[in-house]
């Protein structure tokens, strides 16, 4: 096997992108580092530092890629949950195979058991009593109409939001007794990140709140 390179002519130069491939198939043919080296015109730690190099790249890269499937994955089993057909993009019949209850609850343990996914640093979990629920407060006066003529599942809309990483109360309706619960706590010296977790609300929704109920933010706020 011949080279027009001499050993060391590259010692001390960037690795190319065409000696990346070259090395990758002397590797692949198992010879050895000193082989290499001699072959390349590079030193023997130059070599074996290239190979740890590009031994690192690969595995991020293949971890990257299992990452993005498993998002796939997700988005897939989540559409599901939503009443959409994953493939069409339709929302489900009634009587269709995906919203066998069976099926439902087998896709939510499987989203509950296995952390898939980027959860907000301070969503609680469903279960936790430790958050406001705005359909157990003394009482629910819509801010918008709207929502008086909408039925609006509460326990099923929060379960997916948990499942997908999101604040539990997330793009949930506003109601008044919530409004004045979070002037209330806000005037009580709890700081935004608290009531983030408290209302299981992003701080921008309730910075929103706040400013709805009279109250002016003098500095800019750190979302």
């Amino acid at each position: 096997m011949t080279d027009p390179l001499t050993p060391n002519d590259n010692s001390g130069m960037k690795w190319t992108t065409e000696e990346d491939k070259q090395l990758i198939r002397y590797l692949n043919v198992n010879l050895k580092h000193a082989q290499i080296a001699e072959l390349m015109g590079r030193t023997v730690a130059s070599v074996s530092m290239r190979v740890a190099k590009l031994t690192t790249i690969k595995v991020e890269t293949d971890e990257k890629r299992r990452d993005s499937q498993k998002r796939e994955d997700v988005r897939f089993l989540i559409d599901v949950l939503r009443n959409i057909h994953p493939i069409t993009g339709e929302t489900l019949e009634a009587n269709s195979p995906w919203r066998n209850e069976v099926v439902v609850s087998d896709i939510k343990k499987y989203l509950d058991e296995n952390e898939t996914i980027k959860r907000h640093p301070n969503q609680l979990h469903i279960d936790s009593g430790d958050f406001v629920k705005i359909e157990e407060l003394e009482s629910m006066t819509f801010v918008n109409e709207k929502w008086k003529t909408l039925e609006f599942d509460f326990h099923s809309s929060r379960e997916l939001n948990f499942l997908e990483g999101k604040l539990l109360n997330n793009r949930f309706p506003y109601t008044e007794e919530e409004f004045a619960l979070v002037e209330h706590m806000y005037s009580s010296h709890k700081d935004l990140n608290e009531l983030e977790r408290i209302f299981q609300r992003s701080k921008s929704s309730l910075v929103n709140i706040l400013k709805n109920r009279g109250i002016e933010f003098e500095d800019e706020v750190e979302l």
